[in-house]
């Protein structure tokens, strides 16, 4: 175990970011304190060391493109119908900056803020001040992200308190990859997910209210098969969304303790030549799949590595997309004066 500092970059402004890399026999972990980002989980697979996170070489790239590539995402991860919701009787109204909705907190999110960090023995904490009226949210916000290194895997503690009633949804928006990017798609990559229902979208990729079953559809993962099974499939909501980008219900099952919290497998994710496998156990409510739709090959990844649609694919824990206007959703409301506290890990296997 140990925890090296060294700089990465600096911002467009002159503000210096920083590269922290945890380290044990099996994993590399390098976390940015610019949107407390995950840059390389570099593993000890078959064949040699393998980063199976999407990231850049260079912090202007981080700045100027979208994605959102390893970052935290907030105040409100996923998407706002309309850039609006109401709380306590009043109205706010959020940057639409994927129109007409608001996307992973608005025009300026956690992901493009730098944090401060705290360093452990195997850990390394962020924090983070978010202002009443920050993106138009209120209340002041409190934040704390904890990345620990796992023997086989890293796990993500978030914590926040606001000083007013708010609305929040913390995640983490990795792009994985687990041959290493190599200039492949995800779609050879088999994927299981412990979910029975899933929420479908409209037009705009809100979801509509309803829950629905997996059963009978292209999104029935509840048995492991290739993304691209049936990603192409004659489905209206996969033509909505261009393939997958839907959040799932994950079914409590096949619990597993974490720091003595109880967490459930949402997804298992494994490449294709079958040398590595992923877990991700979480205590929230959904898991966002995105596979990667709107990925485009004007974009260099790491290393000279061309971006290209499909490359990777999302697994975002957090609560339903536009809960805040969605009362049968589980709520994402933070009252004040309570502490919001949620888990994921993410475990792998060679």
């Amino acid at each position: 175990m140990g925890i090296e500092k060294t700089l990465f970059d600096k911002t467009a402004g002159g503000e210096a970011v920083s590269l922290y890399t945890l380290k044990n026999d099996f994993l590399t972990l390098g976390v940015l304190d610019y949107g407390a980002t995950v840059r390389s989980p570099e593993i000890n697979a078959a064949g040699g060391k393998r980063d199976v996170v999407g990231g850049y070489d260079t912090l202007a790239e981080y700045e100027k493109n979208d994605g959102y590539q390893g970052a935290v995402i907030g105040r409100f991860a996923n998407r706002i119908a309309g850039g609006k919701f109401s709380l306590n009787g009043r109205e706010y109204n959020i940057f639409q900056n994927d129109f007409p909705n608001t996307l992973h907190g608005g025009r300026r999110g956690f992901d493009k803020k730098i944090w401060k960090a705290e360093t452990g023995e195997d850990s390394i904490a962020f924090t983070l001040f978010s202002p009443d009226r920050d993106e138009n949210y209120p209340g002041d916000l409190s934040v704390r992200v904890t990345y620990t290194l796992l023997e086989k895997g890293f796990a993500i503690g978030y914590e926040a308190t606001a000083s007013a009633d708010t609305v929040l949804n913390l995640t983490n928006h990795s792009y994985f990859n687990l041959s290493g990017f190599d200039g492949n798609t995800v779609l050879d990559h088999t994927l299981k997910l412990n979910c029975s229902h899933f929420t479908p979208i409209d037009e705009k990729l809100i979801p509509t209210g309803k829950i629905a079953s997996v059963d009978g559809t292209p999104f029935d993962f509840r048995e492991e098969k290739k993304i691209g099974r049936d990603i192409g499939a004659d489905d209206e909501q996969l033509k909505l969304a261009g393939g997958y980008d839907h959040n799932f219900i994950i079914d409590r099952i096949a619990p597993k303790k974490f720091f003595e919290k109880t967490l459930y497998e949402a997804a298992r994710l494994t490449s294709p030549d079958g040398a590595l496998s992923m877990c991700v156990f979480t205590d929230q409510p959904g898991v966002q799949v995105y596979s990667g739709n709107f990925m485009h090959d004007d974009i260099i990844f790491k290393r000279g590595v061309k971006q290209i649609r499909r490359s990777a694919v999302c697994l975002e824990t957090q609560h339903f997309p536009d809960s805040p206007n969605k009362p049968d959703f589980p709520t994402a409301v933070l009252r004040a004066g309570d502490k919001f506290e949620t888990l994921t890990a993410f475990t792998f296997k060679n």
